[in-house]
This record gives C-alpha cells, structure tokens and sequence, in this order.
C-alpha cells in the first residue's frame, strides 16, 4: 500500500480530503488536482502537512488536459471526485454540470489511458435511482435519472463500462454514495446538504430548514467509511469493473434524523434545540432512498462502521469547536 501513488480529482472537497487524509496516514503519496471553484484551500494546507513530500497539490481543471496529462504521470490510482454535485444547481445550469461531470471525466479517462494508470475509481451517485421503487436498492436496479445531476452520473457509468471494455487492464470502479456527511463538509448556501445545514442551524440557534414534510427517508453514510470503500477499493486488485454501492443500508426519515440531531445538541449544549420550519419540497428531490450493499460488502469487503449517533456527536464536536474559535476569533482573542 505504502508504494503506491494515487490522483484525487476534487480533492479539497469533502470526500476527497477525508479520502487523503485516509491515504498519507496509511504511508501512501497523493496528488491532489482541484480548481478551487468549491475546494479549500485549508485542506491543501493540512495535507501538505502532513503529507511533506508524499504530498503534491496541482490547481487546475479536469478539463485542462495538458495538466491531467501531467498529474496523471506515474499514478497507480486514479479517484475522479471532482463535480458539480448540487441537484437544484444543476436544474438552473444543467449545461455547466454536465460540462464539468462528463466533459471532465472523459478527459481523465483519457489521460488515464495516455498515462496507463492501473485503475481507475469515480464517484457517481444514489441520485441516478431515481424513484425507483425497487427498495433496497441494488447495482441491479434500472437507473431513472430525474434531474440533469443524475443524468451525468448516467453517462459516467456508461463512459466507464465503455472504458473497461477497451482497456481490460485498467479496472473502472464506479461507487454510488448515498447520502455522505462528516467533517470538512460545507454548511453554507442554499445548496448544502442536510445534516450541515441542519448541524450549523442547530448551533447557532437558528430553525433548521426542513423542505416537504419530513417524511422522506435517506441512507446516511459517514465519509469514513466512504473512505474506506475506496481506500479498500484501490489497495486491492480483486475486485472488477462496475459499480458499488455505498451506504450504511439502514434508512432513516428526516424527521428521526433532525429528532436525534436535536437530542444531541440539546445533551452537549443544556440548550432546546430550535423548532424546524417547514418549506415546500425542492424540485429534483427523491421521496425515498435505501441501499443494498451486499455486493459491497461481498467484493471489496466493506462494512459501515461508524454508527449515526457516534458520526454526528463527533460532526457536532467539531462544529461547536469551530464555532468556538470563530468567535474568538470576532473578539480579537
């Protein structure tokens, strides 16, 4: 594992940095490709740290293939993170989504190609299920794609069985990510992703935001057990192209989550959580989301182990921390 080096696409994001921590502390060496457009530049700080010289940092765009050409060089591990992942943004400018999604991924796939990376894995999405009503989902069931985010996921899968079938020696593994959440994941605009709106809303004394009636139901996977998927993923070499769900396979609905959110930061902070306010459901949103990941489990050797409640009192930690320094921050401390 320690010899081998991997190219993390959008790897200032979310996943991306929590996946390179994962990596240099496991002794590997990570090149990190990021235009910057949503990554930060705080994570690029503390891998370098960490990483010293097993680190490189390389700002630019997937579409820049003279520069993917460059990063690419050498890798054994190719991780393509990099997307507009925001459902209502890719509504409003579906043009720009898909230009960045599949214009983007095609071009690593060919620099992958140019360069004979030894593997190649990507993130895709739950989104491209749809409304499917086959729950537990399973890799099985057919893609019904309901917003133009969805449908760039379609094509990154069908650009990458198409890869795999030119290029056997060069596994395509595409991962279908639930409904991710952890540290270092944005709280900010309309766009964010439930449990941090929620998690900043609740610390902040603010009434957390909830779209529809609550009633819909979500697969919350910690991003450490993301980055283990991958992790095991890339290490490995026996499992095949194709794709992987990951999830913790135990759905919730959002009112459960925003009860138990609630229950954890009223135990740390002596304070009554604020009370939701209720807004009309958002265009694209599915009603319901449950993942099979028995094929996980089976190829790669994946088992979620970070529970709900152990996962949102270490985001909620973290959070009340960060806060904390914000304001001393304000005071002049």
């Amino acid at each position: 594992m320690s010899g081998k080096t991997w190219l993390i696409t959008g790897g200032a994001g979310f996943i991306g940095s929590n996946l390179a921590v994962r990596l240099l502390t496991a002794g590997a060496s990570v090149r990190v490709l990021d235009d910057l457009s949503t990554g930060r530049r705080e994570a690029i700080a503390q891998l370098t740290g960490l990483g010293g010289r097993r680190f490189r940092f390389i700002e630019g765009s997937l579409l820049d293939q003279p520069l993917l050409a460059t990063a690419c060089d050498g890798v054994d591990v190719a991780v393509n993170l990099a997307a507009q992942v925001s459902v209502p943004k890719s509504i409003e400018d579906p043009e720009t989504t898909r230009r960045i999604n599949v214009e983007g991924f095609r071009c690593l796939l060919a620099a992958v190609s140019q360069a004979k990376v030894g593997r190649v894995l990507f993130a895709s999405s739950s989104a491209v299920y749809g409304d499917n009503p086959s729950i537990p989902l399973a890799e099985t069931a057919q893609p019904r794609p309901l917003n133009p985010y969805a449908e760039s996921k379609v094509c990154n899968e069908r650009d990458a069985a198409d890869f795999a079938a030119r290029h056997p020696e060069t596994p395509a593994l595409g991962f279908r990510f639930f409904n991710v959440y952890g540290s270092g994941q944005s709280a900010d605009g309309g766009y964010a992703a439930v449990i941090p709106a929620w998690m900043a809303a609740l610390t902040t004394r603010r009434p957390p935001i909830v779209h529809g009636d609550g009633l819909q139901t979500r697969d919350f996977c910690h991003v450490d057990d993301v980055s283990d998927a991958l992790h095991r993923a890339g290490h490995g070499t026996a499992a095949p192209s194709g794709l992987y769900n990951v999830a913790s396979g135990r759905p919730l609905a959002l009112l459960d989550l925003l009860a138990l959110m609630s229950m954890l930061h009223e135990h740390a902070s002596g304070r009554k959580a604020p009370q939701p306010q209720f807004q009309p459901p958002r265009a694209g949103d599915i009603r319901h989301s449950a993942s099979d990941i028995s094929k996980s489990r089976a190829m790669l050797g994946f088992t979620p182990t970070v529970s709900l409640k152990d996962g949102l009192s270490r985001l909620l930690a973290a959070v009340e921390d960060d806060n904390a320094v914000a304001k001393r921050q304000a005071i002049g401390l």
